[in-house]
């Protein structure tokens, strides 16, 4: 069975990516994760605040008897991920000797600073592409939608100017065009866009009144946001769609595909240390393409897209009435 797509330029001999995560920061799991068939590997990101404090440890130590160095006390305890840049760089020169499976690195940021000049670097250390993720969240009332989204597409023109390699964005579902959004990434030179990163909602301890970081790993029923943003956008906007949040069995793979997905990645299956789990899912997808009469999974993309539906903006209306007018329906089915 043909399983293979074409991903930001990377011809990849199936749709299942590792995405971004810890256990890629052990060599040994990108092995296992190559072995069970997975296609490529998002690495563990580079955070800008990493530079920020690399760059202004060496200040400091170079400067220590002056006054006027900048603090960076604030930066936190980066635990599992607490790397310099060069460690960085040198785990991409690696894990690219040892596998065969492309590997995409990822930087993590939010502003157009000079830590973007290590885009460049990954680049030199063979990295087969690069993946862009901005996590930020608006807190600013003087700061206007606009300013937003400019500030988003200003850092990624930086990057897509100071490389060569195939490059996506991992963006917010809050925009209030996601479809604009998207078309003006891809208008930078972007070759992809991955739908969605995730914002780590903290909680509130009510005994000591803190702010407590939370972990909630995802489950397959976040994928239908990722399911209907992928079916709008197929074929509205010419780039790649990567889906990545609730991906976690074989059909999800295959209706993320239906959707227009040319990519699916998986996470949180992986963090609970199922990586062998991949070649269950492979098969599982072959043995469904075949039942169904299909000799590749080419055949499937974008097939339940909006592109297929007429009438869409009725379709969506009477679709939300449908499921509000029999809620009781619904809750049975969830009961039973």
């Amino acid at each position: 069975m043909d399983l293979s797509t074409n991903y930001m330029g990377l011809t990849l001999k199936n749709p299942l990516i590792g995405s971004s995560s810890p256990i890629w920061s052990d060599e040994s799991n990108v092995k296992r994760f190559e072995q069970a068939g997975g296609a490529a590997i998002v690495l563990y990101s580079l955070f800008e605040e990493q530079v920020v404090l690399d760059e202004k440890s060496k200040k400091n130590a170079a400067y220590a008897d002056k006054d006027d160095v900048e603090s960076f006390t604030y930066l936190p305890d980066f635990g599992h991920y607490s790397f310099s840049p060069q460690q960085y760089l040198d785990f991409i020169d690696k894990v690219k000797k040892s596998t065969t499976i492309p590997i995409i690195a990822s930087l993590n940021g939010t502003t157009a600073g000079e830590w973007t000049h290590y885009a460049s670097e990954i680049e030199e250390c063979g990295a087969d592409g690069l993946e862009l993720n901005i996590y930020s969240i608006a807190d600013d009332p003087l700061l206007s939608a606009p300013s937003v989204e400019e500030s988003y597409l200003e850092l990624i023109r930086i990057i897509r100017k100071s490389i060569k390699i195939p490059f996506a964005v991992k963006m917010s579902p809050y925009f209030s065009s996601v479809p604009n959004m998207v078309k003006r990434i891809r208008d930078t030179g972007v070759d992809g866009i991955v739908l969605f990163n995730r914002l780590y909602e903290p909680d509130i301890n009510l005994k000591t009144l803190d702010v407590l970081p939370a972990l909630r790993l995802s489950s397959s029923e976040d994928l239908k946001m990722r399911l209907r943003w992928a079916s709008i956008l197929f074929d509205k906007v010419a780039i790649d769609i990567g889906i990545s949040g609730g991906v976690h069995t074989a059909q999800d793979v295959i209706k993320s595909k239906v959707a227009g997905a040319k990519a699916v990645m998986m996470t949180s299956r992986l963090l609970k240390g199922d990586i062998e789990g991949v070649k269950d899912i492979l098969a599982e997808i072959s043995s469904w393409l075949d039942r169904n009469g299909y000799s590749s999974l080419g055949e499937i993309e974008g097939m339940l897209s909006e592109l297929t539906v007429d009438h869409l903006r009725h379709f969506r209306r009477a679709e939300y009435l449908r499921v509000l007018g029999n809620y009781r329906e619904w809750i049975k089915r969830q009961e039973g």
